[in-house]
């Protein structure tokens, strides 16, 4: 039985070991991170965000839910607990350094021409939006430790949302993003520019919408 009175990092790799749904994440500015985890039963799959009204837990989403990508809800059966994540230097130094190695080894002649080719069908208009993205493999050694790459992002990006979750559907995912998706007290909310906000139309309500937003 897995002692959760005392959250501490090695607790992230002994339920990665046991396979056991959890999610871990820091709220922008915060010391400690919380932990949630689900011991009993399968993790829920919903095919539509209606499903979650009245529901808690920690929520792994695709951008549109269907039968083959599901919205994936940990429903954690104890509360949630905060996680020490200790006082020490940076863990993962030699993370960092793979990760800068492998951009600067990709900084590339090809990468050069494939940003060509993006930027020529963009001008032509042959297409409205495009994303250039490339690979980033680092090889990971059995004595690097997911709970120390996290505790890593938890220092490094102070100011922004970082989590590490984990359920048999989802694989492990680890993340750091500064969007808000809302925040607020009150009548006063804010968001900010992520895609399906749009602002007001003469002070009011957008009534015509893209199919993407």
């Amino acid at each position: 039985m897995l002692d959760l009175s005392t959250m501490t990092p090695t607790t992230i790799d002994t339920l990665l070991e046991r396979k056991q749904p959890f999610a871990v994440y820091r709220i922008p500015g915060n010391k400690h991170p919380l932990l949630l985890t689900q011991s009993a039963g399968e993790v829920h799959l919903l095919h539509d965000p209606e499903e979650l009204n009245g529901r808690r837990g920690f929520v792994i989403a695709p951008f549109k839910a269907s039968k083959e990508t599901p919205i994936v809800l940990i429903e954690s059966d104890r509360p949630t607990q905060p996680l020490d994540m200790g006082e020490d230097d940076d863990p993962e130094e030699d993370w960092r350094t793979q990760v800068n190695d492998v951009f600067r080894t990709t900084a590339s002649p090809k990468y050069a021409a494939c940003f060509e080719t993006f930027i020529q069908a963009l001008r032509s208009k042959e297409f409205d939006k495009l994303v250039l993205s490339r690979p980033l493999t680092i090889v990971r050694q059995p004595e690097d430790s997911l709970s120390a790459l996290f505790r890593t992002a938890c220092q490094r990006y102070t100011y922004s949302y970082t989590y590490l979750c984990y359920t048999p559907q989802t694989g492990i995912w680890l993340g750091s993003t500064p969007e808000i998706i809302l925040a607020g007290q009150g009548e006063a909310w804010s968001t900010v520019a992520l895609a399906g906000t749009r602002p007001l139309q003469h002070g009011l309500l957008p009534d015509t919408w893209d199919e993407k937003n």
